[in-house]
């Protein structure tokens, strides 16, 4: 089954708007479907269908993703800054320039036969001590470039035990489309664990759990997650160690997360993706995750 094709179900099932549709493109990709078309483009999976979507305010390049990690040779490569690729050379430059400014300066001084003594009143030596000084300024510049670079944001492994566990009293489909929210999350982001919680039920918990968690049970919500449901716009913990907040989290999460992402599924639940990594979900993240909420919000309703 193509691409094409799978999502055409999906829109005939009635599965929303552009958002939820790019979304069962993704699925297609993660259950097998082909994607051998060959007018597949960066820009769109489901051309015909309007991909060019926006998840809550963010581009959400999902057929880019489902065509780089299904078939890198038809995948557009994406742009880099050039700055951002030879940082590291770049940080250099003012210590080349300040250095290669004073040597120049030291052996013009030493082979113009100028006496080595500092006169005031020559213009040549005016115009050394100001040049030395802006050789100066150089080199003091790139030594701060080069002690301040940005640190790599520490990772963790999540600390409890791996579980899977889906609500049984769910229908198949809707049984199938969380197991295929936690494969597709777990292959594609830096998420170790994965909560689904609807109308008062546990309906997913996967991934890295606390230990001994009582599985059957739903945990009572926080203030942080009644505020996304009752607002609709998600909230993103970067730095679970900065927000005291973090306690409403500990039943259903490992003690050492430190990154949270809450999006709601309508107004009765909500998605709780967690990482072991500071900062551990990018902006393509949280609209793919929002996206996801969305279509899970459709499939729940029809339970």
């Amino acid at each position: 089954m193509s691409t094409h094709a799978c999502a055409s179900q999906c829109v005939g099932r009635g599965c929303g708007g552009p958002r939820v549709r790019a979304v069962c493109a993704v699925r297609c990709k993660y259950s097998g479907a082909n994607i051998g078309a060959a007018s597949l483009t960066q820009r769109a999976v489901l051309k015909g269908e309007g991909v060019s979507i926006k998840a809550r305010g963010v581009t959400l390049p999902v057929a880019s993703r489902c065509v780089a990690e299904a078939r890198p040779d038809l995948a557009v490569p994406e742009s880099k800054d050039w700055f951002a690729a030879n940082q590291d050379m770049l940080r250099t430059v003012p210590l080349w320039v300040g250095g290669l400014g004073g040597t120049a300066l030291l052996m013009n001084r030493a082979l113009s036969g100028i006496a080595a003594v500092s006169d005031a009143s020559s213009s040549q030596s005016r115009a050394d001590v100001l040049c030395l000084a802006m050789a100066a300024s150089l080199l003091l510049t790139g030594l701060s470039w080069l002690s301040l670079r940005s640190r790599e944001p520490a990772f963790v492994t999540l600390s409890g035990e791996d579980v899977f566990y889906i609500n049984p009293d769910l229908e198949e489909p809707a049984a199938s489309e969380l197991k295929w929210c936690w494969e597709a999350v777990k292959a594609a982001s830096r998420c170790g664990s994965l909560v689904v919680l609807h109308d008062g039920k546990r309906l997913l918990q996967a991934g890295t759990a606390p230990t001994d968690i009582d599985l059957t049970s739903a945990p009572a919500l926080g203030v942080i997650c009644d505020s996304v449901m009752s607002s609709g716009k998600g909230n993103y913990l970067a730095n679970m160690a900065l927000f005291p907040g973090r306690v409403e989290f500990e039943p259903v999460l490992p003690y050492n997360t430190k990154a949270v992402l809450v999006q709601p599924i309508g107004s009765k639940g909500v998605l709780i993706a967690a990482s072991g990594t500071v900062r551990g979900f990018s902006r393509l993240d949280q609209a793919w995750l929002a996206a996801m909420s969305d279509k899970l919000e459709v499939t729940l309703e029809d339970e």
